[in-house]
């Protein structure tokens, strides 16, 4: 455990110590800190995140985000359709925003997508299951709140000055697994914080040239120290997360259709076949109805470079 900020040596790219790490990730597998050589102007550059903006307009997500960490309620989608690439990075530059361009393929960062998923699949031995990068842009103030992913997760800092804490995947007392359940459903990425969770925490600072990963479940959140940020975040699953997926999905809806929990460790392998195999039988006598997912809802704000934060509620 490290609760203040590490200060310990970076693995040099891809070295066989993280190779052994990733290849077996697991959901209490240990975060590593490492080197990469993604840091030129190709990719970094003003220029080059328009241009990687103009390629991607149809996946390109922006939020704003209060600045209480215990307020995920805050974080927001923003609508910028109507505004050029260079005008949503001059708002990122000067307001509180946060840029998500997702599974970039096309440009620069395509051809790092490509290099990184060959990398990871060397390391790992079983197949992919499916890759993506998405490639964040934020301001030097922003944040982004307490939350898990239902991937693993290496993430490749480029530009700016940020603070990122990883905290234990799977520990009963920072995380409730029915919230973990949502998180796999897509409905939820932020889970509920408090500043003492801090303190089962490692803490990295994160400069251009540094990269950290975590596998699958394990909290994150950032806080922005300087400059604009810009990071690339190359998302995994392998089969054991998709199986994870699948006793995620059979335990929430056991639980939210037949109010029937199973007791025991949700990977367990007795009790995963279990859930699996109730779920599939419970469906065919009562079909799940469709949940919410958070990537459908609809902006709530638009882009505004006139106030602080770069947007403004649309009503």
């Amino acid at each position: 455990m490290v609760s203040a900020i590490s200060r310990s040596p970076a693995q040099s790219w891809w070295d066989p110590e993280f190779a052994a790490v990733a290849a077996s990730m697991t959901p209490r597998a240990p975060h590593t800190l490492l080197e990469h050589p993604y840091t030129s102007d190709e990719l970094v550059s003003d220029e080059a995140l328009v241009e990687t903006f103009d390629l991607h307009r149809d996946t390109l997500e922006c939020n704003v985000m209060g600045t209480d960490l215990t307020r995920e309620d805050e974080w927001s989608y923003v609508d910028v359709q109507s505004a050029s690439s260079a005008e949503v990075l001059q708002a990122v530059h000067d307001g509180r925003l946060w840029v998500n361009v997702v599974g970039v393929k096309d440009g620069p960062w395509g051809r790092v997508a490509g290099e990184l998923r060959d990398l990871v699949q060397q390391s790992v031995d079983v197949p992919l299951q499916r890759t993506s990068l998405n490639l964040v842009i934020s301001s030097p103030t922003a944040m982004v709140y307490y939350h898990s992913d239902p991937n693993h997760t290496l993430l490749i800092h480029t530009r700016g000055h940020k603070r990122i804490w990883v905290y234990p995947a799977l520990d009963s007392e920072i995380v409730d697994r029915n919230v973990l359940q949502n998180v796999f459903g897509g409905q939820v990425e932020e889970l509920p914080y408090r500043p003492e969770f801090d303190e089962r925490a490692a803490c990295f600072d994160l400069t251009p040239g540094a990269a950290v990963a975590w596998s699958t479940t394990a909290p994150h959140r950032v806080e922005n120290v300087s400059g604009l940020n810009v990071s690339a975040s190359f998302n995994f699953w392998t089969s054991n997360v998709e199986r994870m997926r699948s006793v995620m999905a059979a335990d929430r809806y056991l639980r939210r259709t037949w109010h029937v929990r199973i007791p025991g460790r949700f990977d367990a392998p007795v009790r995963s076949t279990a859930a699996r195999a109730l779920a599939r039988v419970g469906r065919r006598l009562r079909p799940e109805p469709p949940i919410p997912r958070l990537a459908d809802a609809p902006p709530t704000w638009v882009l505004d470079p006139s106030v602080p934060s770069g947007a403004r509620p649309t009503q």
